[in-house]
């Protein structure tokens, strides 16, 4: 017996977090902007691919499950896509 799987749909998957996921962007382009070479440069990276952002989506639809505070959640989505970015 074979279960047939359907192709995961991105959009659907983002829909509840879509309209915060540009700001976990623009807090990347925040950090492009400091003084720190390697990280401004790390940011400047991250951004000038355009990924998925699953990290950045999973962290937010992570915190809908609890108190959805978006000054927490977009810097710890940011730093997570970052931090995947690093290693």
């Amino acid at each position: 017996m074979t279960t047939e799987r359907t192709p995961l749909d991105l959009a659907e998957l983002y829909a509840p977090v879509a309209a915060e996921l540009p700001l976990v962007d623009e807090a990347i382009l925040g950090v492009s902007q400091v003084e720190f070479g390697w990280l401004s440069s790390l940011a400047r990276q991250v951004l000038s691919r355009s990924g998925k952002r699953m990290r950045p989506a999973l962290t937010l639809l992570a915190g809908k499950l609890f108190d959805y505070n978006l000054e927490l959640l977009v810097p710890m989505a940011a730093s997570v896509e970052m931090l995947h970015k690093f290693l």
